[in-house]
């Protein structure tokens, strides 16, 4: 969360979101059920100030589903089952139904097993990695995913090609008081989607973020060829890593053979996903261990402060407090992203409630 300077805005609330996402994705072909998990997952990240991964994404998700790029009525299953470690096959489904569908057979298996991993393959986009991790919090369990980015996004370390995605990650666990402690990142120093929205905005970017078609840093969104990697070298190895994790075990196409979400018309993506669940109550005590990560937390958020800083916070609470202050207020938006998406549910046909 964070990065995003709006000027005008307007509020919608959740429910109305959630609808008229939930009506383009039926328009668009796909069935009640996976409609409603995809519109659910992108609201959920707008909720959480996480705006790179929520409506914004619906046009080349829609283009995707029109082309046949991604089908519209896949069901992901079960292709090789060893337990406690399963490999999902997602049939070229929307990556939201299909890491739904194997964040649901990863906790079904550790609450059997004590913990598990699920490949997700032949999949495509997911949005925000953290809503996966966070279903298992809600069975009082660790969670964890990964993914390969939506495109190659990033160059590895001292070149210029786009050949490796920014591949994020993120880590869920269950607190007693506390909001659950959540860590979602890409490894680049930011989502592509915050690129996107400043375009749309009209808003310049810290010089930081992006590099330009001949590998210089800029600040002008428009001219974004490559992300950046967080922490040079190091994000690029861990990124470099995620696709072996990702796209190489489940046998996805990765560097040179990957597809594109916004660009790569005319092929799917079949990008993969790794799904881990942790069963705390298989091993201990469930409240115990919740109070030990409390415990965590207060002593971060008691430490000594720097100065001129008025608060510490530990991952995961920034969107927390997003997600409750906008459940109430309604959803933030910026009336540029609103006007385009005006514009786009007419297109679809479709009569938008805001």
């Amino acid at each position: 969360m964070g990065d995003y300077s709006f000027g005008e805005t307007i509020r919608v609330s959740k429910e109305k979101v959630t609808d008229w996402s939930y009506k383009i994705y039926k328009k668009a072909g796909m069935s009640t059920e996976n409609a409603a998990i995809v519109a659910k997952v992108q609201t959920a990240a707008d909720l959480r100030g996480v705006y790179s991964h929520g409506v914004q994404r619906m046009w080349s998700y829609v283009k995707k589903l029109k082309s046949g790029d991604i089908s519209a009525s896949a069901q992901p299953e079960i292709k090789n089952d060893a337990m406690a470690f399963v490999m999902v096959e997602a049939n070229n489904a929307m990556g939201q139904v299909a890491a739904n569908y194997g964040a649901n057979v990863a906790i079904e298996r550790a609450r059997t097993y004590g913990a598990s991993t699920v490949l997700v393959r032949g999949s495509n986009h997911f949005g925000a990695s953290a809503y996966y991790a966070m279903k298992a919090v809600k069975e009082d369990m660790i969670g964890i995913c990964y993914t390969q980015g939506g495109a190659n996004t990033m160059a590895p370390s001292g070149g210029k090609e786009p050949l490796i995605g920014n591949n994020p990650f993120s880590y869920a666990f269950p607190a007693y008081k506390y909001p659950p402690v959540v860590l979602d990142m890409a490894l680049s120093v930011v989502a592509a989607g915050k690129l996107d929205l400043a375009r749309i905005t009209g808003s310049s970017i810290p010089d930081t973020w992006a590099l330009d078609k001949n590998g210089i840093p800029t600040t002008d969104p428009n001219e974004f060829f490559l992300l950046q990697p967080m922490c040079g070298y190091k994000g690029y190895g861990l990124s470099f890593v995620t696709s072996l994790l990702c796209a190489a075990l489940p046998d996805c196409p990765w560097a040179r053979e990957q597809g594109d979400l916004l660009f790569g018309a005319g092929r799917p993506m079949e990008i993969g996903h790794v799904i881990q669940v942790i069963n705390v109550g298989a091993l201990m005590d469930v409240e115990a261990f919740k109070k030990r990560v409390d415990k965590g937390i207060a002593d971060m958020k008691t430490s000594q402060k720097a100065d001129g800083v008025s608060e510490i916070m530990v991952p995961g609470e920034p969107e927390a407090r997003k997600e409750a202050e906008q459940t109430e207020n309604g959803i933030e938006y910026p009336v540029e992203l609103v006007d385009q998406l005006r514009d786009f549910s007419n297109q679809m046909g479709v009569k938008i409630p805001f």
